[in-house]
């Protein structure tokens, strides 16, 4: 989005989760494969003004499929 407004942003995404090793590697056939659940959290450093990031927080939240903690 943030290209379409024709904004610079920078930053860095980090990722947690949370994997039952005992079903990804068969060991449990009761366990789950994969990752029970994602958390992903964003460092973003733009180069826009403070009315420019409001609006582009406000539509990247509006179509977002996660919600924040």
């Amino acid at each position: 989005m943030a290209i379409n407004r024709s904004l610079s942003v920078s930053g860095s995404v980090h990722a947690r989760g949370l994997l039952d090793v005992r079903g990804t590697l068969g060991l449990d056939p009761d366990a789950a494969v994969g990752f029970s659940s994602i958390k992903l959290s964003f460092e973003l450093k733009p180069e826009a003004s403070e009315q420019e990031v409001a609006q582009l927080t406000e539509a990247t939240e509006n179509i977002a499929w996660c919600s924040r903690p």
